[in-house]
């Protein structure tokens, strides 16, 4: 289920790509004309060719965590994964906490080098207000995972009562 919105929401920036490049090269005489021919709402499609933003894009200020911490908190996932364990959604959140609080010293490092790197390569920008610290939300994980398509979850199965007493004997 996961995926399948992602995927809705691919096609729909993928149309309307198709719009905008169709305006700006001519093969469309306007915007609302293109909107028309690709399904599309022409005020997306306006809004779009002004300059405007993703819904993505506008929602990132939002986000509890930046763009760094998220992509920190994917580098974790991954090593993790390769070493053979799959973290659960109770430790992803606990971890989460601890990248948003800059509290974890395995990420200091990784932290103020992607800093370093964004602070030279950004231009001037305005200062974006400051999110308060309100701790993540029950659908934060959910929402994460559909955030990165690339991530799989992989559901816990019950062992059974008497497999489980063997282990433990």
């Amino acid at each position: 289920m996961v995926k399948r919105k992602n995927i809705k929401a691919q096609e729909l920036d993928l149309r309307v790509s198709k719009a905008i490049e169709g305006v700006r090269l001519g093969k469309f005489k306007s915007a609302n004309a293109a909107a028309i021919a690709l399904g599309l709402h022409p005020n997306t499609v306006l809004k779009r060719l002004r300059g405007g933003s993703t819904q993505r894009e506008a929602r990132q200020q939002q986000q509890l965590l930046s763009k760094n911490q998220e992509q920190t908190l994917l580098k974790w996932i991954k090593e993790l994964t390769a070493s053979g364990y799959a973290p659960s959604h109770w430790i992803l959140r606990e971890v989460a906490d601890e990248v948003r609080s800059n509290k974890c010293r395995v990420f200091q490092p990784q932290l103020q080098q992607q800093q370093q790197q964004t602070q030279q390569t950004q231009q001037p920008q305005q200062p974006q207000p400051q999110i308060p610290n309100l701790p993540l939300g029950q659908e934060w994980v959910p929402q994460f995972i559909q955030r990165h398509p690339n991530l799989r979850v992989k559901l816990g199965r019950r062992v059974e009562a008497q497999r489980m007493n063997g282990v433990t004997k």
